[in-house]
């Protein structure tokens, strides 16, 4: 189907998989909206856009080209950005323009990346490009456009090193817009670069490079973000950090040719995020508040709350009877079949531990949640249920529990319950959760949490150690895009403006240096002659009539003639200018109609 320039189909098996996630997640953030839109301001601006961006995404998904891909995505981009400020306070203001930020400049490097695939293969069409027989003198070209492409795509992923404004952003978003940011968007990302590897590094000696890069990105990707979700006593924030995290598990399912793991833990990632989001902003939505010491015990007795947190949670940890084991272990299936046949072996092996070890802290972070929610005892400032400010309604819960058994039902189906006598599969899960555990023990239970005791009772307190001048987009790329880089320019375009001004001082003071004033004469002999005619009288009425000794003073004959060279050479400016002509043009077609209205008259 044509529409201009813009083309979308279905045939692609992808998007029937992405179009169903867009559509699930919409349909429970929907149902919480009655709930979410009672106390924030400008809750119309936030539904327009969030419908928006609700259409740009499915835009994105049934795209049959890059070109189409690229428009919906920054359709997309901007329908997001204006619902992240939604509340318009100094943090929502600051998350949105990063975000704004990335998306602008991720889009430009896209841009400039289909411009060297249409200018070299004539196409953007996804199947035309993945029937193309690439020559290996294409692959310095498909490297560097690729790359592009992965910018654009892993910044909207949240991708390392592009990925300091997903928890900004994420935890100053409103509930709803911060789930469909996790669930859709950040697949939209993920999707670009699904496209990008099949249609130009599928079956193609330059994907064997590709996929490393993919792989190692995605190690730095997830370690990176289990380590910010371990830090954070935010909810919020400890779910974005997680997105990120699982993101970077699918860039390595991606890098390792493992369509089918990367593809469901792509579904899983967003049935996981869905639910431990909604459970969010059902907590918000009853209180108002994110940090987990002011959470604390509120959530004790609601059971109902209880179930599908825990379906998540030991889904997205890679629990056996899950479905987030079925696609981690396939994913470390891919990564072993590398480790086996991939020239790069020996760099698969410590991608292999980094996977391990990143399970390990999702279980841990986890845990810290689970137990703040759901098992601290209250503290003073806690929220109490008489602070409960809206209730979920009927169908949100509804729509939570009918998520939520999804993660058992999908890992019990029979081919999944396949993968569990096998030993191999159940090692890798047992060394990530054994990690997890002791990372919770040592690390999170002595480092990040203290004991209080308050009139008998005792009380858990958690604590933010992560160090916040340790922000790379604080401490390296604002330096560097608003200081360093406009500290050379400025430097670089005082330096060019010196030296064109010295050369043309140069140029005028030898080949151009005037041979005298003679010519001064001959071209304004009437100025001279008034100037020397001023001199005269000048020196006749001061020295002979007034007897005082004479002065040394500039001539009226150079001043008459400069005057006159000036006023000659501003004359030729305007004569040749546009302005002259059109006022001369106005002057006689007001002439002409002055004519016409007399000779009529």
């Amino acid at each position: 189907m044509d529409c201009s320039m813009m083309s979308f189909t279905l045939e692609n098996p992808l998007s029937p998989y992405f179009i169903g996630i867009t559509l699930a997640v919409y349909l429970v953030t929907a149902s919480t909206l009655p709930q979410l839109l009672k106390g924030p301001r400008n809750g119309r601006r936030f539904l327009l856009f969030y419908i928006l961006t609700g259409i740009a995404s499915l835009g994105i998904f049934a795209a049959a080209d890059f070109f189409t891909l690229f428009c919906f995505f920054e359709i997309m981009t901007l329908c997001s950005f204006a619902y992240v400020g939604c509340d318009e306070s100094q943090a929502s203001r600051k998350a949105a323009m990063s975000y704004l930020m990335y998306g602008i400049l991720g889009g430009l490097v896209m841009l400039f990346g289909l411009m060297l695939i249409y200018s070299h293969f004539g196409t953007l069409g996804f199947q035309q490009l993945a029937d193309t027989s690439f020559a290996p003198a294409d692959t310095p070209l498909l490297y560097t456009a690729g790359s592009c492409l992965l910018f654009g795509f892993g910044a909207k992923a949240g991708m390392f090193p592009l990925h300091t404004w997903l928890p900004k952003t994420y935890t100053a978003a409103p509930c709803a817009g911060t789930t469909v940011l996790s669930a859709v968007l950040s697949k939209t990302g993920i999707y670009g670069i699904f496209m990008v590897s099949l249609c130009l590094f599928q079956n193609n000696p330059a994907g064997e490079t590709w996929g490393l890069t993919l792989a190692i990105l995605g190690c730095l990707t997830m370690f990176t973000g289990g380590l910010l979700g371990l830090f954070s006593s935010n909810i919020k924030r400890t779910l974005a950090c997680s997105s990120m995290s699982q993101i970077g598990f699918i860039l390595v399912a991606i890098g390792c040719s493992d369509s089918l793991g990367a593809l469901l833990h792509t579904v899983n990632h967003s049935l996981f995020k869905l639910i431990l989001f909604t459970i969010v902003s059902f907590l918000f939505g009853m209180t108002g508040e994110l940090d987990y010491n002011r959470l604390a015990g509120f959530a004790n007795r609601k059971w109902w709350m209880r179930l599908p947190f825990i379906c998540a949670a030991l889904g997205i940890s890679g629990v056996p009877l899950f479905s987030g084991f079925v696609s981690k272990t396939l994913i470390h299936h891919g990564i072993e079949t590398c480790m086996h046949v991939s020239p790069y072996a020996d760099m698969y092996q410590g991608v292999e531990w980094i996977f391990l070890f990143s399970g390990g802290m999702t279980f841990a972070y986890m845990l810290k949640m689970y137990f703040a929610l759901f098992h601290n005892h209250p503290r003073e400032e806690s929220c109490r249920e008489d602070t409960c400010m809206a209730k979920p309604g009927s169908l949100s819960v509804f729509l939570l529990y009918a998520f939520g058994f999804l993660c058992p039902a999908i890992g019990l189906y029979p081919k999944a319950l396949q993968l569990l006598p096998v030993w191999e599969n159940l090692k890798g899960i047992l060394i990530s959760l054994s990690i997890g555990g002791l990372i919770y023990l040592i690390f999170i239970r002595t480092c990040m949490m203290r004991k209080e005791s308050r009139e008998g009772s005792s009380y858990t307190r958690y604590i933010d150690i992560y160090p916040s001048w340790l922000d790379i987009e604080e401490l390296v790329y604002k330096p560097v895009f608003l200081k360093i880089l406009p500290f050379f320019g400025a430097l670089f375009s005082r330096a060019a403006d010196r030296l064109m001004d010295g050369l043309s001082i140069f140029i005028m003071k030898t080949l151009l240096r005037p041979g005298g004033r003679s010519h001064v004469r001959n071209d304004h002999p009437l100025a001279y002659a008034a100037g020397k005619l001023a001199d005269a009288v000048f020196t006749l009425v001061h020295v002979k009539i007034r007897k005082k000794p004479p002065v040394s003073r500039a001539s009226y004959a150079d001043l008459f003639t400069v005057g006159s060279t000036e006023f000659s050479r501003a004359a030729r400016l305007v004569l040749y200018s546009v302005s002259f002509g059109l006022l001369l043009f106005a002057l006689g077609l007001t002439a002409t109609l002055v004519y016409l209205l007399a000779t009529l008259q």
